[in-house]
């Protein structure tokens, strides 16, 4: 019941920003009796395609990867019981985590089904946020766990919420200083636990506490992608072929209302804050927010096309529509030109002025505006009312 209250809440919390879908079909909507020849066809292939094609490949290479990221922690913790630094060895382990972010950030735009939220997603089970919680972090939380070391527990991952362990949590402890991150009053620092602990002794705890909460990440991962495994097909999942496909469409929409308004609009003070912003660009501690960018790009562009397979791109094409299918690819293109070209962390490249993430942000923005807008007319699909009434 913890964990189930636990992501409820941060489904509210992370993802009212993909509000639920507006009830009314957008206008065009054509009735699958009356469809073009050959679409029924082609909607059926799409739909096949999701799983096999896209998100379980990415699923599965995710789980070795994080496979991998536990391997490279053990190595860490065990080096740091040994007597060592242990600075090698957390070197290697910031890599695979790196590695195993780059995969997820792609599958972040994949929240199909059982990753989706519970909240605003039809069949949503909210699994995304057990592996991942950003934007709701807490790395006071993960300090003060840090100190209190109840990791082993068997309930501590049913027990504590989402944002004291993850992919986020794990970055925290990779890259923190010696110093914690909670103000005076919290009882670490007021009764003296957190200087008690040493450096030694906080190395220690945050190397054996990245290493629990990786495998519990690993488990995640396993959880995830067996439920794609076990038989969950949009094919099959969804009450009709119009309703999978608003639920394939309604995962783009990750790269309008996460990678844009989020990552990019928030730390350009474009969105809820106005001055100072450049602390809410994502991934600050190991300066890898530009990435993560160029990664929802790739994941968006996967899910969009199936690569070789029949893709949401074919649809368009099918239905007459193959310049403006053209078109989101070359926005596509520009956008991932725009990610290569910043070079930088969104913070440090806004601290030299914003006319690079802005230009980034324009880019990721022609997609968006293009994929509610005149996609989302010609294949008569619903949009996320979020992203309807965004005008950034």
């Amino acid at each position: 019941m913890a964990r189930t209250a636990g992501s409820a809440w941060l489904s509210w919390a992370v993802i009212a920003v993909l509000a639920g879908l507006v009830a009314a079909p957008p206008a065009g909507c054509v009735p699958e009796e009356q469809a073009p020849d050959g679409v029924e066809a082609t909607i059926d292939e799409v739909l096949a395609a999701v799983g096999p094609a896209v998100v379980q490949p990415r699923l599965a290479d995710f789980r070795v990867r994080a496979g991998g990221l536990v391997a490279a922690l053990e190595a860490w913790r065990d080096a740091v019981d040994a007597g060592s630094d242990g600075l090698v060895e957390r070197d290697t382990a910031r890599q695979a985590w790196r590695d195993a972010m780059f995969v997820w950030q792609e599958a972040e735009v994949m929240q199909i089904g059982p990753a989706a939220s519970s909240v605003t997603a039809p069949l949503g089970e909210d699994l995304r946020d057990e592996i991942y919680s950003w934007p709701v972090v807490n790395p006071c939380r993960v300090d003060q766990e840090t100190v209190e070391a109840q990791w082993g527990s068997p309930t501590f991952f049913s027990d504590n919420l989402p944002n004291t362990y993850g992919l986020d949590a794990i970055e925290h402890l990779l890259w923190a200083g010696p110093d914690n991150t909670c103000p005076g009053q919290v009882p670490i620092n007021a009764d003296g636990s957190w200087d008690a602990l040493g450096e030694a002794g906080i190395t220690a705890s945050r190397a054996s506490y990245a290493l629990a909460t990786a495998r519990e990440v690993e488990r995640q991962a396993g959880v995830l992608l067996g439920r794609w495994d076990d038989g969950f097909t949009p094919e099959t999942a969804y009450g009709s072929r119009q309703d999978a496909l608003n639920a394939l469409f309604r995962s783009l929409f990750y790269l309008e209302s996460v990678t844009k308004d989020l990552k990019l609009a928030e730390p350009l003070g474009l969105g809820a804050c106005t001055t100072e912003c450049a602390g809410h660009a994502e991934s600050i501690p190991s300066g890898a927010s530009t990435e993560w960018i160029a990664a929802n790009l790739a994941g968006f562009r996967a899910l969009h096309t199936a690569g070789d397979d029949a893709g949401l791109d074919d649809l368009l094409r099918n239905l007459g529509h193959g310049a403006l299918a053209d078109d989101l690819l070359v926005r596509l293109d520009a956008a991932d030109a725009a990610a290569i070209s910043l070079g930088l962390p969104i913070d440090e490249a806004l601290a030299a002025g914003p006319e690079g993430v802005g230009a980034l942000h324009a880019a990721v923005k022609a997609v968006t505006d293009l994929l509610k807008g005149e996609v989302a007319t010609a294949l008569a699909l619903q949009i996320p009312s979020e992203a309807a009434g965004d005008a950034d």
